[in-house]
């Protein structure tokens, strides 16, 4: 590690010089990082806007209560606690049958009293308000089981399709995550297979007086680490600064949807793409000297 250190300023001499004499094939590989790293960025973003309108959605789904007419207010109290000590209950919520027909008033806009109707249809209620989202259903048949409670409902199909859709875009961004990467390794790999091999009789001769591989391997490792830095830097500030643009103009749009803030996500995405970039790069300039060097010392040993 120390000699690293040392060196590094050789190093990144090697690596500028590198660089400037293969300008097409770093441009080439800067642009290539950059534009996979634009189409992960834009991935993740939407699968984090996907997650958040999902939990979003879900986390307002209540679980709905419906009592047995004839229960006295003990009974109602009772049935309340029970609810409440439910694992991941996080409040339940009275209704009564008169504020319930008043919330229906408020909703339709009409004056509907008692008289029109005869009398009140509507059953006494609890509203049940979940911490984890995910322990919707066990709750709600927990909720039944017990003695006054006359119907449950929780939006079953909604609540599972939106969990199943969630669960599969995870899945799906796993799967596409690792394939864009798997590709950027492969590009960056063959890129500085390219420089090396343009170098292998200056590589043999380090080799023939004696230098070490790490000296011979890190300017090409520091070099795709570069390739890695500089084309998801750039695509970070192209999502950030497009992202910011164009989400007003969504809202504007489609004001029912509820997206990710852009002091929320940019940050994290920028940082989850740099990371790769460097990660990728590094891989790739690896994979790339080290079989270099492994078919090296095969050579030399064939023909000693």
């Amino acid at each position: 590690m120390i000699k690293n250190l040392v060196n590094f300023p050789y190093f990144l001499k090697e690596v500028v010089f590198n660089m400037r004499r293969n300008l097409i094939m770093s441009v080439a590989s800067v642009s290539t990082v950059m534009i996979l790293s634009l189409i992960l960025g834009f991935f993740i973003i939407s699968v984090m806007n996907l997650n958040f309108l999902s939990r979003r959605i879900v986390s307002d789904i209540q679980i709905a209560v419906y009592l047995e007419d004839g229960l006295s207010e003990a009974e109602v109290k009772l049935l309340q606690n029970r609810i409440a000590v439910i694992e991941d209950v996080k409040e339940v919520r009275f209704i009564s049958k008169e504020e319930a027909l008043a919330n229906i008033r408020a909703k339709l806009g009409t004056s509907i009293e008692i008289e029109d109707i005869g009398t009140n249809p509507l059953p006494d209620s609890f509203e049940v308000t979940m911490i984890d989202y995910n322990k919707i259903e066990n709750a709600a048949n927990l909720i039944k089981e017990n003695s006054g409670v006359d119907e449950v409902r929780f939006g079953e199909d909604i609540t599972k399709n939106l969990l199943s859709l969630s669960a599969a875009v995870r899945v799906a961004g796993v799967i596409i995550v690792i394939s864009l990467i798997a590709a950027t390794v492969f590009i960056v790999s063959n890129t500085i297979r390219i420089t090396v091999y343009a170098r292998r009789r200056e590589i043999s001769v380090m080799q023939l007086v004696g230098a070490e591989n790490w000296f011979i391997r890190w300017p090409f490792v520091i070099e795709g680490i570069l390739y890695g830095l500089i084309g998801s830097i750039l695509a970070s500030v192209i999502l950030a600064a497009a992202y910011s643009a164009f989400l007003p103009h969504i809202l504007q749009a489609l004001p029912f949807l509820t997206l990710v803030k852009p002091s929320a996500l940019i940050f994290r995405t920028s940082f989850m793409i740099i990371s790769t970039g460097i990660l990728v790069g590094l891989s790739g300039s690896w994979i790339s000297v080290n079989k270099y060097l492994k078919n090296f010392v095969s050579r030399t040993k064939y023909y000693v």
